[in-house]
């Protein structure tokens, strides 16, 4: 009798930590795909997406298209309720110094429809945003090309110049 009850106790706490883990509510997930010009080194299956900072979503797969060998398609499962409308971007976000990698999304404006599945692709399609290191790598390229340019400007400049000696003794 002891036995048995202790057997029917351990059913019944197994039971109720599946209960507990696998919870009550059931999300319904839309799948939307975005196709990223950079790479996707951090971000895994089951990374988390976000808008405006919430978890609406989580990243279901992602794979190389031979059609578009410059890019890395990412498809999201975001939830249902989520407003995603043709002018939400796609932004490949990082998390402190650990390098994993999240989907953030942003904009949405109210009064546009949400984006709808073009003619040949399984899914909609959102569009994607540089993520912050890829801008901030061309703007200091771009920075470090303008001073390369001046300090080439400046050097001709002083070079052609021809200083008086006296000239210079008075300065």
């Amino acid at each position: 009798l002891i036995g048995l009850f202790v057997i029917i106790l351990s059913i019944l706490l197994v039971a109720f930590i599946l209960w507990l883990s696998v919870g009550t509510e059931q999300k319904v997930y839309d799948t939307y795909q975005a196709y990223i010009q950079e790479s996707v080194s951090g971000l895994n299956r089951k990374a988390p997406v976000k808008y405006r900072g919430v978890e609406v979503g989580y990243v279901r797969d992602i794979s190389l298209i031979p059609d578009r060998p410059n890019e890395v398609r990412v498809l999201l499962d975001i939830e249902r309720n989520v407003s995603i409308k043709q002018d939400t971007l796609v932004l490949l976000s990082t998390q402190g110094l650990t390098g994993l990698a999240h989907i953030e999304l942003t904009g949405g404006s109210i009064d546009l429809p949400p984006p709808l599945r073009q003619p040949g692709q399984p899914y909609p399609e959102i569009k994607t945003k540089p993520s912050l290191l890829v801008r901030l790598d061309t703007t200091i390229s771009t920075l470090l090309t303008h001073l390369e340019k001046v300090s080439e400007i400046a050097n001709s400049f002083l070079t052609g110049v021809n200083f008086d000696r006296d000239l210079v003794g008075k300065l």
